[in-house]
């Protein structure tokens, strides 16, 4: 009997690659590339896992690895919670998810990671090993469009994200409205290749934004790092990219100047 697949979510989808993946793989001095690829899916599982067994958790995380692609899919465990809570804050939760790889694989290990967030619908088997849906069509057009090292939003989640900015529900939503503006800024200078049409103009900050002290320490932090590497012109773009980007977190804008960061 064939098994039938009755896993249709709504959600966030995040689809990521890992810059120079191809040419780590090949090259003889990186063989244990191959060790902290498999040290990065077994974080994700494990994290997959921690979700999926604890009851009290609504959260339900998809991880599927395939070659130099990671998938992950985030939704509610039941579409019931639905009907009381908007399944669109899960953005925040989102941040949670990204924080516990992005920075610490590139300080510590010097993996670097472009990646796009899309929202839609989507069905996702991890027994099956299946991925597909609406937004794992949009995410597969767009993740390899940006030439950075980074993570952005598809039109699906900007128009989401543009949406919650506009009702600025603090009543029901306070923490998670506050989390999603502080780490999603726009920036009108995303660097999309030639032929993508330039829509997308959300960026995902790789640093919880505190104060401007400490954002300053991050800037440098990354900047440290960048400058103890070669840099090979095939590769160079990604990284100035990336550094301007960072660079535009310092800068006061009317989204950061909506956030407070007193305490409580």
């Amino acid at each position: 009997m064939k098994k039938t697949i009755n896993n249709y979510k709504t959600g966030y989808v995040l689809m990521l690659d890992v810059l120079g993946f191809k040419d780590s793989v090949t090259k003889d001095y990186h063989n244990d590339f191959l060790t902290i690829w498999s040290d990065l899916n077994t974080n994700f599982q494990n994290k997959r896992r921690y979700y999926q067994d604890d009851e009290n958790k609504s959260i339900n995380l998809d991880v599927l690895c395939m070659s130099d692609t990671i998938i992950l899919g985030l939704s509610h465990k039941s579409r019931d919670i639905d009907e009381i809570y908007d399944k669109r804050y899960l953005l925040s939760s989102m941040i949670r998810i990204i924080d516990s790889f992005f920075t610490n694989y590139m300080m510590e290990k010097k993996i670097f990671f472009r990646g796009v967030i899309g929202y839609g619908d989507f069905i996702f088997d991890n027994e099956q090993k299946i991925a597909m849906g609406n937004v794992i069509d949009e995410v597969s057009g767009w993740y390899e469009s940006c030439d950075w090292i980074g993570i952005s939003l598809s039109p699906s989640a900007q128009y989401v994200l543009e949406y919650l900015f506009s009702v600025n529900d603090t009543e029901h939503h306070p923490k998670a409205l506050k989390n999603i503006k502080n780490r999603f800024i726009e920036y009108n200078d995303l660097p999309v290749k030639d032929n993508m049409p330039k829509v997308c103009k959300y960026a995902f900050c790789w640093y919880k934004r505190k104060n401007k002290n400490i954002n300053k320490e991050n800037y440098e932090k990354t900047l440290d790092l960048f400058s103890n590497m070669k840099h090979e012109p095939l590769y160079a773009k990604k990284y100035y990219e990336a550094i301007k980007f960072l660079k535009n977190c310092l800068i006061d804008n009317p989204i950061w100047n909506a956030v407070s960061y007193k305490k409580g």
